[in-house]
Order: C-alpha cells, then sequence, then structure tokens
C-alpha cells in the first residue's frame, strides 16, 4: 500500500518496499563516480604566500629625509595594483616564456590563436587573493603536481618584476630630467663664463665682482677710471650674478641626482617577501576517491526516493481515484 503522506513512517515504508530498486541505483551512481574519478584528469594545486613591501621605502625622499613616517608595508591600493597586474598580458607572457608552460601544455604557440588559448588557459588557472592581513595568496592549477609549483612560484617573480618596474620607470623618467637640467646648466655656465672672459678683456675689470656672494672680495681691486670702465663693471657684475646662481643651481642638481643615482642602486632590494613558496602538493584538488564515490551513491539515492514517494502519493492516488468514480 503506498504512503498517503510524507511522513517518516511513509518514507521508511516506501524505502523499504523499493529497496531492491534504491540499492541499485546508488551502486550504478558509485560505479559511475568511481569510472568518472579515475577517468577524469587530476588538478593539484600548489599554493604561495606573499607580502608587498612599500615600494617607497627606498626612494630618495624616504633614504635622505630621516623625519618621514612610513609604513615599510605597502597600502591597499598597491596590494589592488599586483592582483591586478598578475592577470595582465605582460605577466601571463613572462610566466609562459620563464616556466616552459608552451611545451607542457601542448599547444601550438607558433600562431596567434595558440597564443592567446594559453594565455586565457593560465589566467584561468591561477587565483589571486588578498586575506585580511594585507598579504596575498596566489594558487596555480596544473596536472602535473611540480609544475603547479614551479608556475606559482615563477608567478611570484614576475609580480615582483611588474611591481619593481613601476616605481623603477618613474624613477628613471625624474633622473633623466634631473640629468637634462644638469646638462643645461653646464652648458649655461660655460657660455656665461665665456662671456665674463670677453668682457673682462674688453675693459679691463679683473676683481671679483660678485653681488650673489655678498660682495666678499678675495683680493684688492684696481679701480680704474671713466665712463668705460663704470659700464664694464656694471656688466661684469650682471653676469656674475647670473653665473653665480646658475652655478648655485647647478650645485642642488648635482646633488638631486646623486641622491636619485643612489635611490636606483637600491632597486636590488627585494619589494616581495615570501612568506610560504609553493611546493608540489600530494594530493589532487577537490574531492578524494571514497567521497567522490559516496557521495554520487548517496545523491542518487534520495534523488531515486523521491521519485519514488512522488510517484506513489501523487500519480497512484489519482488513477486510484478515476478508477473508483468509474
Amino acid at each position: 500500500m503506498a504512503a498517503s503522506v510524507f511522513d517518516l513512517q511513509g518514507i521508511a515504508e516506501s524505502a523499504r518496499r523499493h529497496k531492491k530498486l534504491l540499492t541499485g541505483v546508488s551502486l550504478a551512481a558509485a560505479l559511475v563516480g568511481a569510472v568518472f574519478y579515475f577517468a577524469s584528469t587530476k588538478y593539484y594545486q600548489a599554493k604561495t604566500e606573499f607580502v608587498l613591501r612599500n615600494g617607497m621605502y627606498n626612494d630618495r625622499g624616504a633614504i635622505f629625509n630621516s623625519d618621514r613616517d612610513m609604513d615599510y608595508f605597502a597600502s591597499e591600493d598597491d596590494v589592488n595594483r599586483v592582483i591586478t597586474w598578475s592577470s595582465s598580458t605582460a605577466v601571463l607572457e613572462r610566466v609562459i616564456q620563464c616556466s616552459g608552460l608552451a611545451a607542457s601544455s601542448k599547444i601550438d604557440t607558433t600562431q596567434p590563436a595558440g597564443r592567446e588559448r594559453l594565455r586565457r588557459l593560465v589566467e584561468k588557472r591561477v587565483n589571486v587573493l588578498r586575506t585580511e592581513y594585507r598579504d596575498i595568496s596566489l594558487t596555480y592549477m596544473d596536472p602535473d603536481p611540480v609544475k603547479a609549483a614551479e608556475v606559482a612560484n615563477c608567478f611570484v617573480g614576475e609580480v615582483e618584476k611588474e611591481y619593481r618596474d613601476y616605481y623603477h620607470e618613474m624613477r628613471v623618467s625624474m633622473s633623466n630630467t634631473v640629468a637634462a637640467k644638469i646638462r643645461y646648466e653646464d652648458s649655461a655656465v660655460a657660455r656665461l663664463t665665456d662671456s665674463l672672459v670677453v668682457l673682462r678683456k674688453q675693459y679691463g675689470v679683473y676683481d671679483i665682482i660678485s653681488p650673489a656672494r655678498h660682495n666678499i672680495m678675495l683680493s684688492t681691486p684696481a679701480h680704474g677710471g671713466g665712463d668705460v670702465y663704470a659700464k664694464g663693471v656694471e656688466e661684469v657684475q650682471n653676469v656674475e650674478a647670473i653665473k653665480d646662481e646658475m652655478v648655485a643651481d647647478r650645485a642642488v642638481s648635482i646633488t638631486l641626482a646623486n641622491q636619485y643615482r643612489l635611490a636606483l642602486q637600491q632597486e636590488q632590494l627585494p619589494l616581495v617577501k615570501v612568506i610560504t613558496p609553493a611546493t608540489p602538493p600530494t594530493q589532487p584538488k577537490g574531492m578524494g576517491a571514497l567521497l567522490t564515490i559516496l557521495s554520487c551513491a548517496i545523491v542518487a539515492f534520495f534523488f531515486c526516493l523521491v521519485m519514488v514517494l512522488l510517484t506513489e502519493n501523487i500519480f497512484h492516488p489519482v488513477k486510484e481515484l478515476s478508477h473508483k468514480q468509474v
């Protein structure tokens, strides 16, 4: 007799009557799950964790300014940038090249379509997450556990290079600007010096006349006479004042260039601190064989039981009612 309601007693009774059917379906599902598990490709996930250092801690402003209060850990914006750069085309291309993924994936990368397919495959398998402590967790999946660890570690190196280049390019641009300014000032000082030589010979003014030096005299001036000499003194003073200011500016520029040069040498300092390097995983990602087989059997058992209950409690009563009316 079919159960009239969905209570525990009725469900148990239905399960007892159809135990052969339920057992057969569960065993068949377990067999299918076992075949699927052992026949499908296993993927291993390698994981590495690292922390970003503040990219400004080796800047000239931080090196030569001891009063500056700086956090040595990267900001939230820098962490977000690194996560974004990890899926950029430049980083993916370098990771593929340094880890030899083109050969191991058996994808023809001689054609643009093949290279694009491999980039999308690598981008799909890598996962970069930021934790609550501002460190970064990077995982990569691959059928080969050794290759998975190799690619994950390679990703860290390429991400650091991209992060370093971000600051390095700006510092190089500023250093080149200062160097260009020094070259201009050297040329200007040379022209002013030539002009002073000509003026001193023309007017016979050989005294040290430097208004920008607060009239510091290192010799006893031999004063001449006449309007010509007076005009020469004024012209020498004007040119000498401009030259002195230009020389002072050049000294500041040279100091600044030396600071940038030292900061660029400090680029050797690492900007990434690896907390947990990736190692070849021993277990494939996902459920194991036993758990997969049990899950398939349990899901099939409950699905079959639901179908049996629906058949007995919905369709059979309708048929019985139709027979009674007849």
